[in-house]
């Protein structure tokens, strides 16, 4: 199903397996802990960082290695990582939470399990060595961890590690004294008794040579000496002997901790009990379970399937329960994510919602980032656009939760000193932005938009942004709603004025006859013209025109022939066409990146989901799931061999067709992609969105789709949708628990029942 020659998925889609180490690239996989800050990246080869909350700030490994070692001086990888010998057969099996690694050499056959403890910042290691052969074996296991403890360097740094015998563990540190909260101790442990250590990476290696050619893997033997001063390496050594057909089991578990000596009781508490390593296995087990359990998605198209239920939605949780491990807060980043993850669970919504009201100015401003770890600072970039998004968060949040409470909770300002509630915050960002208008009517870029790096069209705060003032129409077409039922009429009013006016500006300056602009520099010139010689086409900007409805039926026409023309791809839409071919400094560095690469006219994933929404929005739901397939990592027809990466994540773009390298993916696995395929899928597609009013029932899906079924909650209550068409278009009937309902909002049940509904097209 859906192979490659590097590999395939499972029948059920859920697990991914690499027959070739020999890949385009490191093909990874992304494991987790519960709350997102103990992460493990797993290539097929067992490399890939490990890091603790971000790895700009605390890397801890760059990955690991189970070697079998024999006298003879031959050695080969369980996980076809660095050795001398190469295993006769090779399988490593990506799946939820987990990485496995089948191998075989010289009548040994070899598994090695990857995956993370839930609740405990620690990898948790299983191998399993059987000799098949009618001879006995005698052979060393060795594992390592290349340890790096890296941090915010600040060249004051002590590295050391220690054996400790009665907790059969390695532990190293590396201390930085500036940052003394962060966590730079490691430790490896085994639930069988080492037979050597070494804590080294010099005395590991035993001269000046590549790991795969190191003396102690040669040798067969660790030299059990440990770092200090020196570059450290976490390496257990086990001495084995095994009879025909007999095997064994090692469990290790790999953590981090604040110092040595809460790394030593960490290890302490797994000790030589296999069932305490064993136990996180299933703990890992079960929290996927629950993930995948919580809401089902099923179309007629496998591909979107596999994505949804597995992948896709493993790189929304990450990401979401991680602030996409950044050393900086960005809020517009973690909104978007958990405006889609509303529907799995909505209490990360309030979370960021909450703190990015607290980074406000009490002028009403709504910073983009703030600095992750106090030690860092982030420059105090003018992004106005961040006020849209808690708005439209907001009520989002509130229709997911009925938590109409939440507006009035007190949070206090950027500075700490004055005090305002939720709501407050709010409607003061909106008002900021409607204040902070140009010559021509439009919301000030600043030093950007949504684009970051357009960030020379307005430093001076003349020029002007078309999309920041779309986004913001939108923000307050949905937040004016929220404040008309809280008795805030006035200030929703003079909301819904400003974006009337708002409207008006964006289509005298920035309609161009055909589509719409990108912006007006301080200087006056407008970007992304019909009359420019390259950059056109904005495809984030007539997405946006249609989402915020700021096109009238007309303008969405032009809007359509222009992007079928223009930006539509064998690749799927770009986001410039033609993308800018040459750097424009007053513009910014968008425009200095190479042609056909990030948001220089790539196929910019992202951009391309708004896209596919805005098709939904015209009815033209089959365009929708055509762009879908395109920029998803799985193809029909295999599309690795020009993707270059292993088909599970979104990447945050595909080269476009001015790159060398069209259709190569950025291999960059944080995106708004994975949060917007939800939003399209589920609550336009499958039409399903909660509003103010209820549950709003409107599917305008491909005339070809006569099933799909949806499970969900909301608020409190179960939700089973089942779609069956029985002719062309998207005309509903509904039925509730077997009962035929008017109309097509269904309210809240305070009973928390499960319900069944059955909704039928045409």
């Amino acid at each position: 199903m859906y192979s490659s020659q590097w590999g395939s998925f499972t029948n059920d889609g859920k697990a991914y397996v690499i027959e070739d180490p020999v890949t385009p690239r490191p093909w990874e996989n992304y494991l987790y802990s519960k709350d997102g800050k103990f992460q493990a990246v797993v290539t097929q080869r067992g490399l890939g960082t490990t890091f603790y909350d971000c790895p700009q700030v605390n890397k801890v490994s760059d990955g690991r290695n189970f070697c079998v070692c024999t006298k003879d001086g031959r050695y080969w990888s369980i996980n076809g990582g660095a050795a001398n010998q190469t295993p006769e057969n090779y399988r490593c099996i990506h799946e939820p939470g987990k990485t496995s690694f089948e191998t075989s050499f010289n009548g040994l056959n070899c598994n090695l399990e990857i995956s993370l403890a839930p609740e405990k910042h620690a990898e948790i290691d299983r191998v399993i060595i059987s000799n098949n052969s009618s001879d006995d074996k005698t052979f060393s296991l060795i594992g390592w961890h290349l340890v790096k403890l890296n941090g915010l360097d600040n060249r004051l740094e002590c590295q050391y590690s220690r054996f400790n015998s009665e907790v059969n563990a390695l532990v190293c540190q590396r201390r930085h004294y500036r940052t003394p909260r962060y966590k730079y101790a490691a430790f490896f442990t085994c639930d069988k008794k080492a037979d050597s250590f070494c804590g080294s990476l010099q005395a590991f290696l035993g001269h000046d040579s590549d790991i795969s050619d190191a003396e102690s893997l040669k040798q067969c033997s660790l030299p059990q000496i440990n770092a200090h001063g020196t570059e450290p390496i976490s390496a257990l050594q086990h001495d084995i002997t095994l009879k025909p057909s007999e095997s064994i089991e090692l469990y290790y578990a790999f953590g981090v901790a604040q110092d040595m000596d809460e790394a030593e009781q960490k290890a302490g508490e797994f000790g030589s009990v296999s069932a305490n390593y064993a136990s996180q296995f299933t703990a890992s087990r079960k929290y996927f379970k629950h993930l995948f359990n919580s809401v089902d998605i099923e179309t007629p198209d496998s591909i979107l399937n596999i994505m949804l239920s597995t992948w896709s939605r493993i790189q929304l949780d990450r990401q979401t329960v991680s602030a996409r491990a950044t050393p900086w807060f960005n809020w517009r980043n973690h909104l978007q994510d958990s405006w889609a993850f509303n529907m799995f669970d909505n209490s990360y919504s309030r979370k960021w919602i909450t703190e990015t009201c607290k980074r406000a100015y009490e002028d009403g401003f709504l910073p983009r980032c703030s600095a992750r770890v106090k030690e860092l600072t982030f420059p105090d970039q003018s992004h106005p656009d961040i006020a849209t998004w808690a708005a439209l968060s907001a009520e989002r949040y509130i229709a997911e939760s009925g938590d109409w409470g939440f507006l009035d909770e007190v949070v206090c300002y950027a500075d700490g000193k004055a005090k305002a509630g939720i709501a407050d915050i709010l409607i003061n960002g909106l008002d900021w932005l409607l204040n902070h208008r140009g010559k021509n009517g439009m919301v000030l870029m600043l030093e950007g938009d949504w684009s970051d790096p357009l960030e020379e069209v307005g430093r001076k705060g003349i020029g002007e942004s078309p999309w920041t003032s779309m986004a913001l129409i939108n923000a307050i077409n949905a937040f004016s709603d929220v404040l008309m039922r809280i008795d805030r009429q006035q200030e929703a009013q003079r909301l819904l004025k400003g974006a009337a006016e708002l409207t008006k500006a964006v289509n005298k300056s920035a309609w161009d006859g055909d589509f719409y602009i990108r912006a007006i520099t301080d200087d006056g010139l407008k970007v992304c013209t019909k009359d420019d010689p390259d950059g056109n086409v904005s495809l984030l900007m007539q997405s946006w025109a249609l989402i915020s409805g700021v096109a009238s039926a007309q303008q969405i026409e032009s809007i359509i022939k222009t992007v079928d023309s223009n930006n539509k791809t064998d690749i799927g839409p770009i986001i410039y066409a033609p993308p800018f071919m040459k750097p424009r400094p007053w513009v910014g560095r968008e425009t200095a990146k190479p042609p056909g690469t990030c948001v220089n006219g790539s196929c910019y994933t992202h951009v391309a989901m708004m896209w596919a929404m805005a098709e939904v929005l015209v009815k033209r739901p089959g365009e929708a799931v055509d762009i879908m397939k395109r920029i998803l990592p799985l193809h029909q027809e295999d599309h690795t061999p020009i993707s270059t990466a292993v088909p599970l994540w979104m990447p945050n773009y595909f080269h476009g067709p001015a790159s060398m390298t069209p259709g190569q993916s950025s291999d960059v696995m944080t995106s708004a992609s994975p949060p917007w395929l939800f939003l399209v899928v589920c609550e336009h597609l499958l039409g399903i969105r909660a509003t103010l009013e209820g549950l709003h029932i409107a599917p305008c899906m491909p005339n070809d789709w006569n099933k799909a079924g949806f499970r969900r909650m909301w608020q409190g209550s179960e939700y089973d949708f089942t779609f069956n068409r029985v002719g062309p278009g998207n005309s509903i009937s509904i039925e509730v628990d077997g009962n035929r309902i008017e109309g097509n909002i269904l309210k809240p049940d305070s009973s928390h029942k499960q319900h069944k509904i059955n909704i039928t097209l045409g």
